[in-house]
């Protein structure tokens, strides 16, 4: 045990991941496709940040239950809106903002349509680049087009829900004393809970990641900014001495 943590310190100072850490004054956007996406992704910053999180919800969430008829999609996103909301008030966010986007169409969302000022913001997350929903990938293609626009010199991060993150992480948040907070946080969403447990399984990802970096729990971000050609690096070295670190812990066994 004492070995595998020596590994763990040892790559975290060789590939500079770095514990997010928020000062006081500074301003939080999170940027979510769906209702619960928020919280599976960055629970742990709004259970630490909340206030100072402004959250912006993408889509209606219209496609949230696969038992309603077409006819009964206004029921599901007025039941996804009050479970947000409550949510979002539990974390005591600053403000919540409505984008307007349709659920499976934030394809066709133009980004004049999302009035936001970036400048005002000193930490941005959006979905990471390797998410697999649709909804996640337009809003994170969305929101870099908009950042570019803005000229906005925030720290922009990617966040995990439906995807590991493709680009090695930067920076790490110990969420293991907001672990139970964040079960709970989830289980708002009771609408989504019924089809799949969110809360096992984003408890599950933070797990893993806490042994990556040594905790217990954690959510970790790749934070947007390297050139292409030194994060590809990067990736290709953290891979590597993932293998070496495993082939070094099952010898020790």
């Amino acid at each position: 045990m004492q070995f595998g943590k020596l590994i763990q310190t040892i790559k975290l100072k060789a590939f500079s991941i770095e514990e997010l850490s928020i000062a006081k004054e500074e301003r939080i956007l999170i940027v979510a496709p769906h209702p619960d996406d928020e919280s599976i992704g960055c629970g742990g910053i709004l259970l630490k940040y909340g206030p100072q999180c402004d959250v912006v919800m993408m889509t209606d969430g219209s496609l949230g239950d696969y038992e309603e008829t077409k006819e009964g999609s206004e029921n599901i996103c007025q039941i996804r809106k009050e479970e947000l909301e409550k949510a979002m008030d539990y974390v005591r966010v600053h403000k919540l903002i409505y984008a307007g986007g349709v659920d499976g169409e934030l394809w066709r969302f133009h980004p004049k349509g999302l009035k936001l000022k970036l400048k005002k913001y000193n930490h941005i997350f959006i979905p990471g680049e390797s998410e697999l929903h649709p909804d996640h990938l337009a809003t994170y293609r969305l929101m870099r087009k908009k950042i570019r626009r803005q000229h906005a010199g925030a720290n922009i991060y990617g966040y995990e829900v439906w995807a590991g993150q493709t680009s090695p992480p930067t920076h790490y948040l110990n969420i293991s004393s907001h672990i139970e907070d964040k079960k709970h946080l989830i289980g708002y969403y009771t609408s989504q809970l019924k089809y799949t447990n969110y809360v096992t399984r984003a408890v599950a990802l933070n797990h893993y990641r806490g042994m990556t970096f040594g905790v217990d729990y954690a959510e970790c971000y790749h934070r947007y900014g390297w050139s292409t050609s030194k994060r590809n690096l990067l990736g290709g070295i953290w891979k590597f001495s993932e293998r070496v670190a495993k082939g070094i812990l099952a010898w020790v066994k």
